[in-house]
């Protein structure tokens, strides 16, 4: 009794430091693919968020050029108004001094017409046609009032036509700051644009290496999860079990449901699907379970079950027609091995029954032959 009770223990012993040894393996690979690209993800990372620093930067430079031409076309549309109003002016005294003349030439003619002497008296009394123009010009002057008017028609006329004339030049400048700020803020666009492109380039680079990484990462802990449970079949002295020889008839019999839809809890024993909605349905232990079923070999429509009522397989020694099992924290989802490191299984609800490559999991846990 004792002598058995110390074999056991050595056994155990030995599973122990079979299990520990390859428990180190997993987490030797898993740290070296940890720090093998990620300083590359790191090094692109910084970059980045240089790029975003100069792009955030140009971005105030663009908002401060925005906000610049923005004051500018403020200030150009009220010169512009500006000019508008002295435009309605001028035209107004223009109005104005037309109706004046108009006046002072109705009255003109009144005088001729009524043969004042005092007209006819300068007719008479010029010497020549200098004199007779000044003569003139003063009986034209009927009152101080005409004559106050009309001067301050002009000088009202000239102070508009100055104010006028200094607003076109104002506008002229205005009209060349504006076209610089356009220019500016058209080559602040440019270089912005050329930032961002860059920016989006690194993003999509950084996305593809961490994709990378993370699809490595799968792989060696697959590696290191197939290692491990190789040595605990060794330690155990599993013998890998005698292909049944209808292995290759149930990846026959599974591919003829190809494009079913998934569907929770089916089929049904009889075969219907629970909701009555498809001619056939499948979850992942029930398409297990069916076509296991249809050679004669029954099994539980368990993921679970089939795990724990299968004798276990070598990744290395899978054969067509064996259960490949997957989980995290347990079995949890089962398929059927069709070759080439290729599965078919039922994925999960809105998807069919579909052929994929092991690769595509990063949860497998072992393989099954009932």
């Amino acid at each position: 009794m004792v002598f058995l009770l110390i074999r056991f223990r050595e056994k155990y012993a030995v599973i122990l430091s079979i299990l520990v040894f390859a428990l180190l393996g997993v987490l030797l690979i898993t740290s070296s693919a940890v720090h093998a690209t990620p300083s590359k993800i790191s090094r692109k990372k910084k970059e980045a968020l240089e790029i975003k620093a100069q792009v955030d930067k140009i971005d105030q430079e663009f908002e401060e050029a925005v906000e610049a031409y923005n004051a500018s076309t403020i200030q150009l549309h009220a010169i512009q108004k500006q000019i508008e109003i002295k435009r309605r002016e001028l035209e107004q005294l223009k109005a104005e001094l037309e109706k004046s003349n108009q006046i002072l030439s109705e009255r003109l003619v009144e005088i001729y017409k009524r043969g004042d002497t005092d007209f006819l008296s300068v007719l008479l009394s010029t010497s020549d046609y200098d004199d007779f123009v000044s003569r003139l010009q003063f009986l034209i002057r009927i009152s101080e009032k005409d004559h106050e008017i009309f001067e301050s028609f002009s000088a009202s006329k000239k102070r508009v036509e100055e104010t006028k004339a200094k607003l076109e030049e104002e506008k002229g400048k205005q009209t060349l700051v504006q076209q610089e700020l356009v220019a500016k803020k058209r080559e602040i666009e440019s270089r912005l644009e050329d930032r961002k492109k860059l920016l989006t380039s690194i993003e999509k680079e950084i996305a593809r290496l961490i994709k990378e990484e993370e699809e490595r990462q799968a792989r060696l802990r697959r590696e290191a999860l197939r290692r491990a449970l190789l040595a605990r079949q060794k330690s155990e002295n599993y013998a890998t079990p005698a292909s049944s020889g209808v292995g290759g008839k149930i990846v026959e019999i599974a591919k003829s449901y190809l494009g079913c839809p998934y569907h929770w809890a089916a089929p049904l024993s009889d075969g219907r699907c629970p909701t009555g909605q498809h001619a056939m349905c499948f979850d992942c232990s029930g398409l297990t379970m069916w076509c296991y079923q249809k050679v004669g070999i029954y099994l539980l429509h368990s993921a679970a079950w089939q795990y724990a009522n299968t004798q276990p397989v070598a990744y290395e020694d899978l054969e067509p027609g064996d259960l490949i099992f997957f989980g995290r924290d347990g079995v949890s989802h089962v398929g059927i091995y069709v070759g080439d490191g290729n599965f078919l299984h039922a994925p999960r609800t809105g998807d069919v029954v579909r052929i994929q490559p092991l690769s595509c999991r990063d949860d497998f846990i072992g393989a099954g032959r009932p």
